[in-house]
Parts: structure tokens; sequence; C-alpha cells
């Protein structure tokens, strides 16, 4: 496929159903002024959950990286005059929780966050935060895919979610 015409060829043939489309538009709503959004991707670096043979760090280490990853939503939101909120994406839950305790600006979509690889649930409404996450990254003025140390530096979950609304997408791994 060709990055031009993705938008175009998803929309085309995919569109939320009912449910997650009324989620996204109540959290747009929610977000006047405009967002920009950031995706982390730790795998099971801070130890949420079981994900294949991948290292949980320590507790001390673990920190450090959490620390790290909020310093570069502070730099998206100081670099971002335009936008009055960062929309935080990951796959841990205790970095959402400490991106939402430490900063009014970030924006977090409730809800369970699972692995379609790794998790066992019933029905679909589980996952439904992915895919609310997937159309509000999409919807953003600008995403962002940020990684250091063993986090996880290609995932296609905000690159794919900028290609779907046609946005500028950047991943900075340091």
């Amino acid at each position: 496929y060709k990055t031009k015409c993705f938008k175009d060829m998803f929309n085309e043939l995919f569109r939320p159903c009912s449910f997650i489309q009324k989620q996204v538009d109540k959290h747009i709503s929610n977000m006047q002024g405009g967002y920009v959004s950031v995706t982390f991707r730790f795998q099971q670096l801070l130890g949420d959950f079981k994900e294949g043979n991948y290292i949980v760090l320590p507790p001390p280490e673990r920190m450090l990286l959490i620390n790290k990853c909020l310093e570069f939503v502070n730099n998206i939101h100081k670099k971002h005059q335009d936008a009055e909120w960062v929309l935080v994406t990951s796959d841990s839950v205790s970095f959402l929780n400490a991106a939402k305790d430490k900063f009014s600006f970030v924006y977090i979509v409730p809800g369970v966050v699972l692995h379609p690889d790794w998790s066992k649930a019933e029905g679909n409404l589980p996952y439904a935060k992915s895919f609310i996450d997937i159309f509000m990254i999409a919807n953003a003025k600008k995403a962002y895919n940020y990684s250091t140390g063993g986090m996880y530096s290609n995932s296609g979950f905000a690159k794919n979610a900028a290609r779907i609304g046609g946005i500028e997408y950047e991943n900075i791994h340091e």
C-alpha cells in the first residue's frame, strides 16, 4: 500500500462501530484546544503483564525509565504550544497512571490495557480501549512514538494510527 492513499483506502474499507465512534467523539470533545499524541511500548519492562521472554526491570530501574519517559511527555507539551493536551497511550498501566498523576495536560483514555496476543478476554469490549486509542491518535495534530533503553522501538501502533488519520508521525528512539 502507498502511504498517500492509505487514509482513503482505510476509511473506505473500515468504520468504527457506533460504540467506538461515540467514545472517540466524547474524548475529542473533552480535549478542546487540540492535542498531540505520544505512544510508549514498554512490553513487560515495568512488570504490568507477561509478554514473551522480555525482561522485567527491578523497581529502581523502572522508576528511572518512567521518569525519562515523563520528561519526554513534558518536552512534547512545551514544543507544541498550539495543542492544549498530550494524549498518552501505552501498554503499561503503571506508566499511564504515572503520567496522569504527574501532569494536568495529559489525557488518558480510560479502560483496560490488553495486548491481543498475550491476554485472554471474553468478547470484544475488553479490547475497546485499543481501538479507541487508535482512532484518538488518528485525530491528533501529530503522533509520536517514543522509546528508550529496552523499550520496543519499532511499534506500528501509533504509526498506523497516524496513517489512518493522515497526520504527521515521528518515531524517536534515544
